[in-house]
């Protein structure tokens, strides 16, 4: 890690594991090297380190499969500003669409707002005011309409 401004974390989701993992890592690197996790939304990374007070949390930033690019950017409580912009320019330089989360919480941003926008429909189906089918035929040619 010699030389390195930027390490992000991508282990399995054990937080007993990723705080050792972080230790490990910030007796490797100097106190001006970003540190990132890679925690998924159920998952608050609250590291009791070094690391995680400079840690920035970016969600899906290993995820090139996902049709979009946006990574969720989630500073620590001590995280800096200047840490924050490092990050965000990082982010941008990889092609992503870095967003600022200011607090930090379960399920972060995008996936509320995606919650959100299937607890309706499903409520629909369930109710049963439409079917499946109709209420996909309705949700896609809205969305349609809407990119017109």
């Amino acid at each position: 890690m010699e030389g390195a401004d930027f390490v992000l974390e991508c282990i399995f989701e054990n937080l007993d594991a990723k705080r050792e993992l972080f230790r490990e890592i910030e007796a490797l690197v100097t106190p001006d090297v970003i540190l990132a996790t890679n925690t998924p939304s159920s998952v608050s990374p609250r590291l009791p380190t070094r690391a995680y007070c400079r840690a920035l949390r970016g969600h899906a930033l290993v995820e090139p499969r996902l049709p979009h690019p946006i990574v969720e950017i989630i500073p620590g409580e001590k995280t800096t500003p200047e840490t924050v912009e490092a990050a965000t320019a990082l982010m941008r330089e990889a092609g992503k669409l870095p967003v600022l989360v200011k607090k930090d919480a379960p399920g972060f941003v995008g996936n509320r707002l995606l919650h959100a926008s299937t607890a309706r429909p499903m409520s629909i189906v369930e109710q049963g005011i439409a079917d499946p089918a109709t209420v996909d035929l309705v949700l896609s040619t809205g969305r349609e309409c809407a990119s017109k």
